[in-house]
């Protein structure tokens, strides 16, 4: 009967009729106008077949933008149907970020969107999400006098599923619940003991994604399926597991943070981010203080490396505050010495965001702690710290002390890293006294053992240093061929605080030749930097740089109000504060207490003041406002933690 006709036959669902595949070839061979649609989790392995494998509705990105929140079809959907439950709701800027996650947790699944939308008149977006994060109970079809079975719920529709695979397939597919984003074939197999060959074959049945880097992840919904599914004494077997496999993914990362490329070690962790905080907050949940101590590294490095210093600091004080709350006897070891860590930690951070005394509190209760737990590579870190912060704060013989007892220690371990660090350091206490001879030396030798190593962020670094050098000898073009080699690397390896004080260093030189517009450019781009990472101490030296742009240009105004704020913030450094009151007192400028104005107030002003500067340079290459040779600017790079 149907030989004669031109039909398109839909079969829905075929997975339950996988025996009548072979009717269905038949049908297609004795018909010529005959064309069939079918849905299946399974393939009917048919040569006719030609397979189109669904997903969801494209999702908005998690970092969404306004335009891309609107085109993201999964929105547009969801949206469309909240307001066929409510007619007059509209999208409200608070409203964005719970529909953005909202479409997440449904994986843009048409069949589930509806039905987060079908609560929206008995409960606010927010609840919808709180409940829809706990269970899958949330998600059913309601008020539908015709609802298809297996569509009544999305719990029925994985049901539906899950009787189509064998006991063994459910056995191990359920393991699978532990991974809470996207995982690769090495933890699938080490974590869950599933081969790729299984992973394979769920991708063939549209259970499983299969993405690129030889990844897979689950439906965000399915997985909450099979979390339900899981006996809870084999998910806290995972659990433990899964926090043992990223904890060596941590320590395998951080030990190679200084010999692979940077952007490589940073997508390493980018793809892995979401299963690292699980592994973390199941670690800290468990009280696995051994396990924590581990991944502090890594966590370290990157919030450096990014730059995220605001972050990072109030990161180790909430960890140090929970280690604190749960120090006992049977753990003692072990919380100690991470709470050591997290002290010193949350040492480095408040130098970074020009907390010294703060930072000088933290490195002294850390100091408590690793005298009676931490090792001699503990002892170097913490004294190389604390030179840092008493380098800020002006008490160089205090710095010369600790770098001694430090390059002591790198003698003792036979650490070149150490040694070559140690160097570095007592270069820039060498510069600030003035002995720019002992300086450079010192920086070439320590440039010298990082270019072995090939570690770029310090390569970066004595060279932004040894530019600074040929600057206060007055060197300029040399100090521009140093600087301009080194912008391309900081660029390269990425670290925003690095890469202020590249633009800074920079910045001076070009105010020095009299390239006043190309000097504003960097000073205001090492700025914006500094906003961004809330770099206030690093922020302060490229303020007072402005002030010496605004004076070369003839603005007293912008000029003053850029040593002022430099001389009476309290995060600015003192060598850099005694620069701005010496500047201030030169012009015959007052150096009198005043309101501070933020720093994008401050950026602000200097963009009024600065934009239009002119761009010739003087003809000998010099501004009458460049300090001498010989008086220190300050600008050298400090930022050579790892």
């Amino acid at each position: 009967a149907l030989q004669d006709k031109h039909i398109l036959l839909v079969l829905d669902n075929f997975e339950h009729l996988l025996s009548g595949a072979p009717y269905v070839q038949k049908l297609l061979q004795e018909t010529e106008g005959v064309h069939i649609l079918v849905t299946s989790r399974l393939p009917l392995n048919l040569p006719e077949e030609q397979r189109i494998f669904l997903q969801g509705l494209r999702l908005p990105p998690q970092n969404y933008t306004l335009r891309s929140f609107h085109n993201a079809p999964a929105v547009q959907f969801l949206v469309h149907c909240l307001q066929q439950q409510v007619p007059d709701y509209t999208v409200t800027p608070e409203h964005q970020p719970l529909i953005v996650r909202l479409c997440h947790l449904s994986g843009g699944m048409p069949l589930a969107l509806q039905m987060i939308a079908a609560w929206m008149p008995i409960m606010p977006l927010e609840e919808i999400q709180e409940r829809m994060e706990k269970s899958l109970g949330m998600l059913v079809l309601q008020h539908n006098k015709h609802p298809r079975p297996q569509h009544s719920s999305i719990r029925t529709t994985f049901l539906t599923l899950w009787d189509i695979l064998t006991e063994y397939e459910q056995r191990t597919m359920v393991r699978l619940a532990i991974f809470p984003a996207s995982f690769s074939t090495s933890a699938a197999r080490k974590i869950a003991n599933i081969s790729i060959f299984f992973l394979d074959g769920l991708v063939q049945r549209a259970l499983l994604w299969r993405l690129p880097n030889q990844r897979y992840q689950c439906h965000p919904l399915l997985s909450q399926f099979l979390t339900e599914m899981a006996e809870p004494a084999e998910l806290e077997k995972l659990r433990e597991s899964f926090i043992d496999f990223y904890t060596d993914f941590a320590v395998q990362v951080a030990g190679q943070w200084k010999h692979v490329p940077r952007q490589q070690s940073k997508d390493a962790i980018t793809m892995e981010m979401d299963n690292l905080r699980q592994a973390w907050d199941w670690a800290l949940a468990g009280l696995r203080f051994g396990q924590l101590d581990k991944m502090l590294p890594l966590l370290h490095h990157y919030y450096e490396h990014n730059g995220w210093f605001q972050e990072a600091y109030a990161t180790f004080t909430n960890l140090h505050t929970y280690i604190e709350e749960h120090l006992h006897e049977e753990i003692q070891p072990d919380a100690h010495l991470l709470n050591a860590h997290t002290l010193l930690a949350m040492g480095k951070y408040a130098y970074h965001l020009g907390l010294y005394e703060a930072a000088l509190q933290h490195l002294e209760q850390s100091k408590a702690y690793l005298e009676e737990t931490g090792t001699l590579e503990d002892t170097y870190t913490l004294l190389d710290t604390l030179s840092s912060v008493n380098t800020a704060m002006g008490a160089y013989q205090a710095v010369l002390e600790q770098r001694e007892k430090c390059l002591e220690i790198a003698r003792h371990l036979g650490r070149p890293d150490f040694l070559a660090e140690s160097l570095a350091r007592i270069a820039i206490i060498q510069y600030y006294q003035r002995d720019f001879d002992s300086a450079e030396q010192y920086f070439k030798q320590a440039l010298q053992y990082y270019r072995q190593e090939n570690d770029e962020t310090r390569i970066t670094a004595m060279l932004n240093n040894l530019g600074n050098v040929a600057y206060e000898r007055g060197a300029y073009s040399e100090a521009l061929t140093y600087l301009e080699d080194c912008l391309v690397m900081a660029e390269k390896v990425e670290g925003q605080a690095l890469l202020a004080s590249v633009l800074d260093s920079l910045g001076k030189v070009l105010i020095a030749m009299g390239k006043y517009q190309e000097a504003w450019q960097q000073l205001q781009r090492g700025l914006y930097i500094c906003q961004k990472i809330n770099a206030i101490p690093l922020a302060m030296e490229l303020v007072i740089n402005v002030g010496t742009l605004a004076a070369a240009v003839g603005d007293r105004e912008t000029a003053a109000l850029a040593w002022q704020t430099a001389a009476n913030h309290p995060r600015t450094l003192e060598s850099v504060r005694t620069r701005s009151r010496h500047s201030l007192e030169k012009h015959g400028l007052s150096s009198q207490e005043f309101v501070l104005p933020s720093l994008k107030k401050l950026i602000s002003q200097f963009h009024a003041a600065l934009d239009e500067i002119p761009s010739k340079t003087t003809n000998d290459h010099s501004s009458s406002e460049a300090p001498a040779p010989g008086t220190p600017t300050n600008t050298i790079s400090t930022q050579l933690h790892s």
